[in-house]
Parts: C-alpha cells; structure tokens; sequence
C-alpha cells in the first residue's frame, strides 16, 4: 500500500516550475506565495532567479493533515529577477496534491527613470 517512508527511509518529492517572467517584465522579487493543497504535512518552497540563485527553502506549515486548504509562504527579499523557477516539495515524506499557486512579486523600479 501507501506511505511516507520506504524502509524507513522519507520518500522524497518534489516539482520545478518551468523557468518564467510570471507574466511581469523586468527586474522584480517574490513577497508570498499562496497555495492551495492538500498535503498530510509540510511543504518547502525556494525560488531560483537569474544566474542559478536560490532563496529558501521556506517551510510552509500545514495547518491540517486532511482535506483541502489554501497557506501562505512568506519569501526573503534578497533575490531581485527577471526570470526564476519555483520549487516545491515535501517534508519527511508527507504526500501532497497542488490545485493552484498565486504569486505576489514586486517590481523594482529601474533606477533614473
């Protein structure tokens, strides 16, 4: 049958966004990222931007173990992109099922202008 571990060991999942503007030109940065899901634990998001950067992973906390919720992660502000993939994945095995992922980004306005 099914579970979070094969022999003991945490089965490790995960998924990369393709690699995008997310619809906004120009240099910009992630603020939050909402997600609804079901999930039976925790979930680690990070962003990787222009030149193989990575902020995170962020811990994404499951306020249930059942059924389906929408949560927020809250991202760093150190990484300015234009173009950048999203990582999720799981905590210590737990299974999980993504229905939908709203980016907030900020523009970072071109200096001199």
């Amino acid at each position: 049958c099914c579970g979070s571990d094969d022999d003991g060991v945490d089965i490790s999942a995960y998924f990369v966004t393709p690699t995008s503007d997310f619809g906004l030109k120009g240099d910009k940065r992630a603020i939050q990222a909402y997600f609804d899901y079901e999930c039976s634990g925790n979930l680690q998001i990070s962003l990787t931007g222009d030149g193989k950067t990575t902020i995170g992973p962020y811990t994404i906390t499951a306020n249930s173990t059942e059924g389906p919720q929408r949560r927020r992660g809250t991202f760093g502000k150190g990484l300015r992109w234009n173009y950048a993939k999203l990582k999720v994945e799981n905590v210590s095995g737990s299974s999980f099922s993504i229905d939908n992922i709203d980016l907030l980004l900020g523009e970072i306005p071109i200096s001199g202008k």
